[in-house]
Formats: structure tokens, sequence, C-alpha cells
């Protein structure tokens, strides 16, 4: 294969937007809309401590979340293959947002999960497919993100700066 995604090379951010229903927010399922993007992550404020989280919305210093091209056609093919229950490998070079298409992977399933609930189909380009279960929704299951230990406190910390405090539930467990 080339890239993994050669269905979609004609897409362009909006059509990826509406591929996975999320055309009129352009917003990630239970993201945070905003981010802290200083560069030292030490200095970054998180979004889980809502204190601070909101003294910091309030300065206007946040910087809008724009997934790139990439990691949305990343989603769709993501999404696509947890629906029709395929397994899928996702890999490419460091720091190219992995994190950010798995994380949002997590969150989307959830969105897809209630919206089938509602609906009796998937959003957007999903709603003429059924998940291989007996009434064709995705299954309501705990989602279970293993990294090697020194990727512990980074999966933490991004899980926080991407989802919005209360949108999941988050059990770190090391052993």
């Amino acid at each position: 294969w080339e890239t993994g995604v050669e269905e979609f090379q004609e897409y362009n951010t909006d059509a990826l937007w509406g591929a996975l229903g999320l055309a009129d927010t352009r917003l990630l399922p239970s993201f945070n809309p905003v981010q802290d993007a200083r560069d030292d992550a030490s200095e970054r404020v998180d979004p889980w401590d809502t204190e601070n989280w909101a003294s910091f919305l309030a300065s206007g210093e946040g910087v809008k979340l724009e997934p790139r091209w990439h990691q949305l056609v990343g989603l769709v093919k993501i999404m696509r293959h947890v629906i029709e229950g395929k397994p899928l490998l996702l890999m490419d070079q460091v720091g190219v947002g992995k994190t950010l298409q798995i994380v949002a992977a997590i969150t989307t399933y959830g969105l897809f999960h209630r919206y089938f609930q509602t609906h009796k189909k998937f959003p957007g380009a999903y709603a003429g497919m059924r998940a291989p279960t007996p009434d064709g929704n995705l299954p309501d299951v705990f989602h279970l993100v293993c990294v090697p230990p020194s990727l512990f406190i980074q999966w933490q910390q991004e899980i926080r700066r991407y989802v919005k405090h209360g949108a999941v539930d988050l059990f770190p467990y090391e052993g």
C-alpha cells in the first residue's frame, strides 16, 4: 500500500468533516475547542483543572484546535474500520498526530454509539453502515490504551489536553 487512505485523496477538510457528520461544528467530539499551545508542556494549563482552565479561557490566549488533513482522514478511516469490525494498524513518524487520532477515535466512537441509539443510523458518510452486532450499533464498551512506561505520563497529559473535563473517565494503571 502507499498511504492506506488512497480512496480519500480527493477529499478536502470540509468533505472529511462532512464524512464524520461534523460539518456544522468542525469540532472533534468532547474535545476542547481551544488548546494551550505553549511549546513547553510544563507551562501549559491543564484543562481538567477547571478553575485555572476557566481563567485561561477568559484570557483569550487559547488557540483553536484544528486537526490537520492527515489527522482527519485517519479518523475517517479508523471509524470505517471500527464500524466494519476490521482491524487497523495506525503507524507513522513521531510527531505526526497519532495520539490525537486515537483519542479522537475514542470520543467519536462514543458519539457514533449515542447517535445510533437515537437515529438508528450512524452520522455522515457512515449512515448506510451497520456494525456487526445484532442491532447494528457499536457496543457500549470501555477503551483500553496500553503504552510503554516511557509514554505513560505523556498519554495522560495528552488525553487531558484534548478532551473536555468530565467527558471521559481516565483510570491510569501501571503494572
